[in-house]
């Protein structure tokens, strides 16, 4: 079906046949004689002339300007192709006027979505359709996701565009999509970032966001930084981070959203009984000094999708009944610098990564203990009585989450660590026991 508009239909003679079709405003001037007579009768037809008065009738209110006419007609028995609307109208006088002509085009309207059968792409000057290069593709109605690599090599050093176009097994060629890109000049050594900046809500600007304090180098993952929120009522924010380079080139500006909440009163223990963390939603939990995850007959379970952070200010217990689930997410923070979950987590540093898919359980008592804590370099670890004949391991992190240490302790009750060759700061220890874990922070002072 197809809705056509009359604008502006006038009456025969000096008058003018106005009208819409597909909001595109048309002309249509009717050679009829007489003067200022109603125009009485309009009718169409579609390719073949039936006779005047024999037409498909649209109804109307005889007037000399009829506006803003509204009529549908039926297509559904039309073949599919092109074909020639006719419109006309007649005045009190019977006169006719000369016939408006549309030409319009009927799709497969009930035909099955056609699959894309052909890709391709070019930089810069389009060498016609069917002669671009060509991405091999499995013909389907959907190639979302289509991943392919292009060669830029003949392609001279800065700005290009990258044109994308795709055919059907009808024949039709899609719409281009277009892609710039720039490539930097062979042989070019990669500069350092030498100014990273965020800002909160509205861009201040390029260079006028608050500078974040780092060493510049080409490479920085996993920079951890605070983020000022004071002045800010509590509530939800999009947080901006950008960075530029030693030629003075800006990178991309990522956006991340973040919760302010700066009136929260935080546990010194946070025990989490009978808690599931479903598919949805993540989930974030802290406390001041340790949080627990069951334990005594309770579970805490991260089912397939679920996503849980845990930041603690010294230690995270997993007890029996603690379980992760194939597909579930559980992040373990020690924070060293007081921010938690109503905060930026980008400043807290990650620890044991690599562990936390593992863990589905602890005993009610501390694996170990380390003294003196804070240490000025050398600390003794102690390993509790009822896990020193388990497979015992021993990780010790930096503040960045790297691992600094990895050893094997089954078996050794205690032994002396030295820290004398590493900065003043915080670190994380690790001990994994069979399949019970703890994680607690040791400061290392000047």
């Amino acid at each position: 079906m197809e809705t056509f508009t009359q604008d502006c239909l006038k009456k025969p003679g000096p008058g003018i046949f106005k009208r819409v079709l597909f909001a595109t405003v048309m002309c249509l001037f009717l050679s009829l004689t007489g003067l200022s007579q109603n125009i009485t009768k309009v009718e169409y037809f579609i390719d073949t002339d039936p006779g005047q008065g024999l037409a498909v009738n649209v109804p109307v209110t005889p007037a000399p300007d009829i506006s803003d006419l509204n009529f549908t007609i039926n297509i559904g028995s039309l073949s599919v192709g092109f074909h020639n609307l006719f419109i006309r109208s007649k005045d009190a006088n019977s006169i006719w006027s000369m016939n408006y002509i549309r030409s319009f085009y009927k799709e497969f309207m009930n035909d099955p979505l056609p699959n894309i059968t052909k890709m391709e792409f070019f930089f810069d000057t389009d060498p016609g359709f069917g002669h671009a290069t060509n991405i091999p593709v499995t013909p389907g109605t959907n190639l979302i996701n289509l991943s392919f690599i292009i060669d830029i090599s003949q392609a001279g050093a800065g700005f290009h565009n990258l044109f994308i176009r795709g055919k059907d097994g009808y024949g039709k060629w899609g719409m281009i999509a277009i892609r710039p890109f720039y490539k930097e000049p062979s042989g070019a050594v990669l500069p350092n970032i030498t100014r990273v900046e965020y800002f909160i809500g509205t861009d201040p600007g390029m260079g006028k966001g608050t500078s974040v304090s780092f060493t510049p180098g080409t490479n920085l993952t996993n920079l951890a930084f605070p983020v000022e929120s004071s002045g800010l009522p509590d509530g939800t924010y999009n947080l901006f981070v950008r960075s530029k380079d030693a030629i003075g080139k800006w990178g991309l500006t990522n956006a991340d959203t973040i919760n302010i909440n700066n009136h929260v009163t935080l546990p010194d223990t946070a025990k989490l009984l009978n808690v599931t963390v479903p598919n949805g939603i993540p989930e974030c939990y802290d406390a001041t000094h340790t949080i627990i995850l069951g334990g005594n007959g309770t579970t805490f379970v991260i089912q397939y999708g679920g996503d849980a952070t845990l930041i603690a200010g010294y230690n995270i217990l997993f007890r029996p009944g603690a379980r992760i689930y194939p597909g579930g997410y559980l992040h373990g923070y020690i924070t060293t610098n007081s921010q938690y979950c109503n905060m930026v987590q980008n400043s807290m540093v990650t620890a044991l990564n690599d562990q936390t898919d593992k863990v589905t359980g602890i005993q009610t008592d501390d694996l170990f203990s380390v003294y003196p804590n804070p240490t000025p370099g050398k600390f003794r670890l102690e390993l509790n009585a009822k896990v020193i004949t388990s497979k015992t391991f021993l990780r010790i992190y930096d503040m960045m989450g790297a691992t600094i240490l990895k050893e094997e302790l089954t078996g050794i009750p205690e032994k002396e660590y030295s820290m004398e060759n590493r900065p003043a700061g915080v670190y994380m220890i690790s001990i994994m026991s069979g399949d019970k874990i703890q994680i607690a922070k040791i400061i290392r002072v000047q």
